[in-house]
């Protein structure tokens, strides 16, 4: 029954008063959990399917604030030590009201009343909302709610995961038998996407219902020294089968930097905690499902809808190598058209080369006219080779001529100090010696003005007739999330991640309007981007492609640069990845790597002549088919019309050819059949095949 409270008096309809048991207990299919009603804590967690007790009983833990004086210093307000709160039960929910809330030492009455809620979701779990009201005179800095105390370990032969989405693939640290003593860490919500704390058998998911980008959330996980541990230390049997690991506390916390001024009533955006069953796949598929009620698929120009391939070029670098001018342009889409690549990113084409003088869009100079360009762009488009703009928004570079025009734009910390990124370092000795970086300013997109002059930027590369830009570094600010400028039109601070949403919205804007086929891609967006932008990514082959689990039809383009990578072009094929040739790291030609230019090109032909299995497809990770081996890699493609499988695997090994043993299930073999790059037609199939070093076969489902 959805979202029953254990509790008779939940049984019935409406809001009661508070019966004398000391938890309010909720479940569904999924889980068991109490809260209780003296503290509002998360008391109990149980996965009712597998038995973990996430949350043993009484080892959770109430909500706290951080709120900062009118002089500055700052002071804790904890819910434990608050009296006990209005509680009111409804049938599927309970809600807290701590009026009056005092500071933890001085028991000072700070006039800051919050309302908890948290309610049983039969398909989200439980969703922890409310609001805060500040009728004092501090502002509320920081909410810790929920928090998620002494997560007990499943098992403790079994590693224990904190997991989420990083520039396309799933980040894994891992918390427990880790050795490095307690330490904490985390990742920021709704940025990426969601987290998962658990092994690879079950885990809790935590995520933000916030698409929208409104609320700035750290999920810190805690892994700290309890009493027990302390006694371990140092004895014989300590540290034997990680018998003190064990003993530390394990716990996460949902900071919300909610900034509420007095006299403001703030609502806090819903999150969700779910117990699941399964490895991480299970945990993207809540995502997936919630992820569903929102998502509104861009545009795409039926080029990139097709198999396609493409080649990144540098023109010119921050410390002016210049590699050639605009006219040679067309030579380098005559290279293209003779390997069947189908679009060129072209970086640094503007002022300074490439990452200098951000953000402005004005052609270098010294490359060539604006109208010799916006000729050879043409010329490139008539050959079929699209011309793709690297541009970079993010930042103000800090040698640019038109630094002072944007310098007030530039993100302030809490001190009024400018938020900075380092630079980067290429091939001159100065900069090699981080002498000669050029640096950047972080710029605050929450600002209207900033944002219409970056629109000014992005409508220079609509008039030059491009095909679609690369976005570099779209998905970060350099570790600044927060702007704290009073001048920016924001809230103070203000969530700088929410002005990337509404500059994305704003550029689609403009393409519909300007140049509907225009392609946006961003460098590894998080996922709201994906509104907007398609991907260029940097992977490694054994990566683990949580995006492309996520949206199987969103492009990806992933860089190839080594001269034989075929392990780099078989993870194309595995994960449906647009494949970017880039010869000494974007800048050489085509022809340098003769072989590996030849190894793509076929296996794009083998995903054109097998289209329905191998590009127009549902990406299903590992589900669907058994394949084991040493050095053995793979995943399992499903045809959107049919539904019938493609197993691509692929060895990994570079020097020694490995076996796969593949189990399709009781599926006759004549319904199976096994191609390759090199054999594109129809070969038999048995369970298992030896594969070639750097090989690549695939198994269609007839």
């Amino acid at each position: 029954m959805k979202g029953i409270a254990i509790s008779f008096l939940c049984m019935l309809m409406g809001a009661l008063p508070l019966c004398g048991q000391p938890l309010q207990c909720f479940e569904n299919a999924t889980f068991f959990a109490g809260i209780d009603r003296e503290n509002g804590t998360l008391e109990l967690l149980k996965n009712r399917k597998t038995g973990w007790d996430i949350i043993p009983a009484a080892a959770g833990a109430s909500f706290d604030m951080t709120v900062r004086r009118p002089d500055g210093s700052t002071a804790g307000i904890g819910g434990n030590s608050q009296e006990k709160p209005e509680c009111t039960i409804y049938p599927d929910s309970i809600v807290f009201r701590w009026a009056n809330l005092k500071m933890n030492n001085s028991r000072q009455n700070t006039g800051i009343t919050f309302t908890a809620t948290v309610r049983c979701d039969d398909c989200a779990g439980l969703v922890f909302s409310g609001n805060v009201v500040n009728n004092g005179e501090y502002r509320i800095e920081t909410l810790n709610w929920p928090i998620i105390g002494g997560i007990s370990l499943p098992d403790t032969g079994d590693k224990l995961l904190f997991r989420y989405l990083s520039y396309t693939a799933l980040k894994t640290i891992e918390l427990y038998p880790r050795l490095e003593g307690y330490y904490t860490g985390g990742c920021n919500l709704p940025e990426q996407a969601f987290a998962t704390i658990g092994t690879d058998r079950q885990g809790i998911y935590i995520s933000s219902k916030d698409s929208g980008m409104k609320e700035y959330i750290r999920l810190n996980y805690e892994v700290a020294p309890t009493p027990a541990y302390n006694e371990s230390l140092g004895l014989v049997t300590g540290a034997e089968n990680h018998a003190d690991r064990a003993l530390l506390k394990y716990q996460a916390r949902v900071t919300r930097h909610v900034f509420v001024v007095p006299g403001e009533d703030y609502k806090l955006v819903e999150v969700v905690v779910q117990p699941f069953c399964g490895d991480w796949q299970a945990a993207a598929d809540i995502y997936k499902k919630w992820r569903a009620t929102w998502f509104k698929t861009p545009h795409r120009p039926a080029w990139v809808e097709d198999v396609n391939a493409w080649q990144q070029l540098q023109i010119n670098s921050s410390e002016s190598r210049i590699n050639f001018k605009v006219r040679d342009l067309v030579s380098y889409a005559g290279d293209c058209k003779k390997y069947g690549v189908n679009a060129i990113q072209l970086t640094g084409w503007n002022w300074g080369g490439q990452d200098r003088g951000m953000p402005v869009n004005d052609l270098d100079p010294r490359l060539g006219t604006t109208e010799e360009f916006k000729k050879a762009i043409a010329e490139c488009h008539a050959m079929g080779v699209n011309i793709i703009l690297f541009t970079k928004f993010t930042w103000i570079e800090m040698t640019s001529p038109w630094y002072e025009t944007f310098k007030n734009y530039i993100a302030s910390d809490i001190d009024g100090e400018y938020c900075m990124a380092g630079g980067y370092r290429y091939n001159t000795y100065t900069q090699l010696t981080s002498f000669n970086n050029r640096r950047f300013g972080v710029l605050c997109f929450l600002d209207d003005d900033c944002r219409a002059l970056l629109c000014k930027e992005f409508k220079k590369c609509l008039d030059l007739g491009a095909a679609g830009m690369v976005y570099d570094e779209n998905q970060h600010h350099a570790g600044t999330h927060l702007c704290y400028n009073p001048h920016h039109g924001h809230k103070v601070a203000g969530y700088i991640f929410r002005g990337d949403d509404l500059l994305g919205r704003e550029f689609y804007e403009m393409t519909r309007k300007y140049s509907p086929e225009f392609i946006m891609t961003g460098e590894g967006p998080y996922d709201i981007q994906g509104q907007y932008y398609a991907t260029y990514t940097r992977a490694t082959v054994d990566h683990t492609p949580l995006m492309r689990y996520i949206d199987s039809d969103l492009p990806i383009v992933c860089a190839v640069t080594d001269h034989f990578d075929k392990n780099r072009i078989n993870m194309c094929l595995m994960n449906k990845y647009i494949m970017s040739y880039e010869p000494r790291n974007f800048k050489g030609r085509l022809g340098e790597f003769p072989r590996i230019m030849e190894y793509g090109g076929k296996v794009d032909d083998l995903r054109r002549k097998y289209k329905d299995q191998l590009w127009d497809v549902v990406f299903n990770s590992t589900f669907g088919a058994e394949v084991s081996g040493e050095d053995i890699i793979y995943s399992v493609l499903n045809s959107k019309s049919n539904g019938k499988r493609a197993v691509v695997v692929l060895n990994k090994n570079t020097e020694t050819a490995k076996e796969a043993t593949i189990d399709l299930g009781n599926i006759p073999r004549e319904r199976l059949m096994m191609v390759s790059p090199e054999h594109p037609d129809p070969m038999p199939f048995e369970n298992k095949v030896v594969i070639e070093p750097q090989g690549v076969i695939v198994i269609i489902e007839r």
